[in-house]
């Protein structure tokens, strides 16, 4: 990262007497005041660039080998190394196998180990920022890996890297006429997945009279190695191309998709409370339809409508917190459609017409007397898997080259 403009950061008369009083719960008697910086959101200082300083040099080497065991029988192997200067070194493989059947079905398997090193922005990313409370803005440290408040005050010195297991297995079908079908099954699990911890203040160990960077914090949070997670799940795809015909082609295409993700161990349920838990567990949507159908004509009109359903989400509510009783909140499912036209105008000009979420579905909105309506002014869910802008009409014109 690099330093901001000094104003967002310089301190001015701050933490002293006569200075502007700091904007959150904690503060009720005006006896603390502002951080530096900003109070909107504090620009990063020369000490916050400095610390962000982060660099890797990583080798690999990878082979794989396939054989064919019978005429019907495939099995093929692959072995990856790799050696990161700051996260070690890993060996990962993978298995697989495919068996024809005959009248073009197949069955096919994996199996997989995985290795994930922290990114550089999680080993150094941090920053001051101040966030929102039901009682009002709180001043937060987002500390970068082996700050000495992170190791001190919560054993938590370095980060680690993720690893994985996957197996799938499915079955593949294909015809002459342009119809495939797949069907596949997978379970994946990841140990140490990284995630940021929840605000972590005095009730969860933070010393008295914290300070980050020479400026005094309410809470902190950092990346940890927090979880293990179980992925469980299945998708059925069928695409059908329709070539030859006279008035032109199309594509037809539907899926169907349903997972699951539960964590499977929790290193500290202070750094991982209720909201960081329902973000990996219930934020993704469970399942998901699709179909889509795209007509070229000979004439040199095009349609594309595409139609998907996504299932409902759980989410923390802003601003809240969430350990406390506090709701999480539901975003129904929807069925999202666009609808897009384009016609030739010559033989290197297209116009097009579409519609981006034709039915103009909208997430489930905050109550009322909710906080981040309260406070906030905040009518949707930031976390909404199929976005809070309603339906988007628009022309785009493509040209192409002599």
């Amino acid at each position: 990262m690099e330093e901001g403009e000094r104003v967002s950061w310089a301190c001015g008369p701050s933490d002293v007497a006569g200075s502007f009083p700091a904007a959150h719960h904690l503060n009720a008697g005006g006896a603390a005041f502002a951080s530096c910086g900003m109070q909107g959101y504090p620009g990063y200082s020369p000490r916050s660039a400095e610390a962000s300083e982060r660099e890797r040099i990583s080798v690999g080497a990878y082979g794989d080998l396939e054989l064919r065991l019978t005429d019907a029988t495939t099995a093929s192997g692959a072995l990856r190394f790799e050696h990161y200067s700051d996260a070690g070194a890993s060996l990962t493989g993978k298995v697989a196998g495919r068996m024809e059947l005959g009248a073009g079905t197949a069955l096919r398997a994996a199996v997989s180990t995985g290795f994930r090193a922290p990114r550089l922005a999680q080993r150094g990313f941090n920053t001051v920022g101040f966030v929102g409370g039901g009682g009002g803005l709180e001043t937060t440290g987002f500390l970068p890996e082996g700050d000495e408040i992170a190791c001190d005050d919560f054993d938590s010195c370095s980060l680690s890297h993720e690893t994985s297991l996957s197996l799938t297995g499915g079955a593949v079908y294909s015809h002459r006429s342009g119809l495939q079908l797949t069907a596949d099954a997978y379970v994946v699990s990841v140990a140490d997945a990284i995630g940021l911890t929840r605000t972590l203040g005095p009730d969860e160990g933070l010393r008295s009279g914290a300070r980050f960077q020479g400026r005094p914090v309410d809470k902190v949070a950092f990346w940890t190695n927090a979880v293990d997670t179980r992925t469980l799940g299945f998708d059925i795809v069928a695409n059908w191309r329709l070539r030859g015909m006279r008035w032109g082609a199309a594509d037809l295409s539907a899926s169907y998709h349903r997972n699951r993700t539960e964590i499977t161990g929790n290193r500290n349920r202070d750094f991982m409370g209720l909201a960081q838990q329902t973000l990996i567990e219930k934020a993704n949507p469970a399942q998901t339809f699709g179909a889509s159908v795209d007509v070229r004509f000979a004439a040199g009109v095009g349609v594309r409508v595409s139609l998907k359903h996504i299932g409902e989400v759980m989410t923390p509510a802003i601003f809240e917190d969430h350990d406390s009783g506090h709701p999480i909140v539901t975003i129904g499912g929807a069925a999202i459609a666009d609808a897009e036209s384009d016609f030739r105008i010559s033989d290197r000009i297209r116009l097009s017409l579409g519609a981006a979420n034709l039915l103009d579905k909208l997430p489930s909105r905050f109550p009322d007397e909710h906080a981040a309506q309260l406070q906030w002014s905040m009518n949707y869910p930031a976390e909404s898997p199929y976005g809070i802008a309603g339906r988007i009409w628009y022309v785009r014109m493509d040209v192409a080259g002599s």
